[in-house]
């Protein structure tokens, strides 16, 4: 718990300025003689009695913050989770599928070019993301279905 100070000319809490002064309008006061700015050293009002803040139109009042929200739960969606080379690589070890098994899909595509690009993907990639044409294709080369693949992806992003 904190102690808060509310303006009671305005209902607003109080704000202080950055001369740790309190800071008012005169024309939130409708043209009474109280000044636009109160000045008071950071920590003051703490020093004051009740009804001397009351003379200055400010009321001491207990603040507890609101607890914070629950963090939002993990998503369990591969795709929201893209995943190194290394977190890769030894995640389709576990399923023991090894690197030569991986390549040996790539060799079998005929295309040439498209066997290039799969290559440069594989070998290159700084990050592989499940929703990826490659990906989806070498799953299904190397034996993987939805079933299987999505645990072990979602598995090898904590390692």
């Amino acid at each position: 718990m904190v102690t808060k100070y509310k303006d009671l000319l305005t209902g607003e809490d109080v704000v202080f300025n950055d001369k740790g002064g309190l800071a008012r309008t005169p024309d939130t006061y409708n043209g009474s003689s109280n000044p636009g700015v109160l000045s008071f050293a950071r920590g003051a009002l703490a020093l004051l009695t009740p009804q001397q803040l009351a003379d200055l139109s400010i009321e001491a009042y207990e603040y507890t913050a609101p607890e914070p929200p629950e963090p939002p739960e993990p998503s369990t969606d591969p795709k929201d989770w893209p995943l190194t080379r290394r977190q890769l690589r030894l995640g389709l070890l576990g399923l023991g599928i090894t690197d030569t098994s991986v390549l040996a899909a790539i060799n079998a595509i005929v295309d040439t070019t498209q066997r290039a690009a799969a290559l440069i993907e594989w070998e290159d990639a700084e990050e592989y993301n499940y929703e990826h044409p490659l990906v989806a294709s070498l799953m299904t080369s190397v034996g993987l279905n939805a079933d299987t693949a999505a645990p072990a992806w979602l598995a090898a992003k904590d390692l």
